[in-house]
């Protein structure tokens, strides 16, 4: 096996680890993903007109639990079906 050296730099003017442009490439990145994704999650909550079916837990139960997770994970954007979502799993979780 061949040991690769590196040579370490003490004191001197040191060059960042990461360019400008490296900086900007993975800034670009993030922001499309996170786009994407926000745009994918609006696509696949229900509509606005929207019924929780809820199998363990009972309305009152389902009504609290929805708020509690507007609370948590608070979006001005986001309708009540996204975080209706979040308590049919929590339903489902809880019947097994």
């Amino acid at each position: 096996t061949t040991m690769l050296t590196h040579p370490i730099r003490v004191g001197g003017d040191a060059t960042p680890g990461l360019s400008r442009r490296e900086l900007l490439q993975g800034a670009g990145v993030l922001f499309g993903t996170l786009w994407v994704s926000s745009g994918t999650l609006l696509a696949l909550a229900p509509s606005r007109a929207w019924a929780l079916e809820l199998k363990t837990f009972d309305a009152n139960t389902g009504k609290s639990l929805l708020m509690l997770t507007r609370n948590i994970y608070p979006h001005d954007k986001l309708d009540d079906a996204v975080y209706a979502l979040v308590v049919k799993d929590l339903d489902a979780e809880a019947g097994t």
